[in-house]
């Protein structure tokens, strides 16, 4: 029993399941199909999602009632098998909700090796790092310089900036070398002398 408030429990039911690889498989069963002889508009719906390699109906399933029929399908893939569970699961085909279930038990020993081999490819490529040579780098803008002189000091800050943000060349190297030495020869600024207060 919910401890939620009326108002905030769902109308349809949320339960989530989890599957494994073992539990996942390219063999599905497919049940509470009409008998209808609906075999050829089922297996046109499936490929929608994938190839289909056999599609058969099982008259001894146990699923199998008076008015309804069971289908087995052998799909490419697991990805395709996946995709068709999650897009026809418990919906409605010619007024039916369709159930479909993974039949693992149809596998051969090749279908599971292959089936672990992929999932262990997959897992793989998500866990590897990207590789920098993938990486797009944005290059930077390179600035002119132009003619520069050591005595204005706006110059000399956009040379400091340059020199940041982008790797010297002999230009910029030459040019910064001049603005110190220019500097070291300036003679130094007089401090001003603080007035005295007078007292009152």
């Amino acid at each position: 029993m919910s401890s939620r408030p009326e108002y905030r429990d769902s109308k349809t039911p949320r339960a989530v399941k989890v599957y494994s690889v073992a539990q996942e498989s390219r063999h599905i069963i497919i049940s509470n199909v009409p008998a209808l002889g609906l075999s050829e508009n089922l297996l046109k719906q499936c490929s929608l999602y994938g190839a289909v390699e056999e599609i058969r109906s099982l008259d001894d399933h146990a699923s199998v009632e008076e008015f309804t029929k069971v289908y087995y399908l052998r799909l490419g893939t697991v990805d395709a098998a996946r995709r068709l569970k999650q897009a026809m699961d418990d919906r409605p085909f010619y007024s039916n909700l369709l159930t479909i279930a993974y039949a693992p038990y149809y596998e051969t020993v090749h279908d599971a090796r292959l089936k672990l081999q992929n999932r262990r490819n997959a897992i793989h490529q998500k866990l590897s790092p990207v590789p920098r040579s993938s990486v797009k780098k944005r290059p930077l803008p390179q600035p002119s310089y132009g003619s520069l002189s050591p005595d204005d000091p706006q110059q000399q800050k956009s040379v400091w900036r340059a020199h940041a943000l982008h790797e010297p060349s002999s230009q910029v190297t030459s040019t910064v070398r001049e603005c110190i030495q220019a500097a070291a020869t300036l003679p130094a600024a007089p401090i001003p002398e603080k007035k005295k207060r007078r007292r009152i």
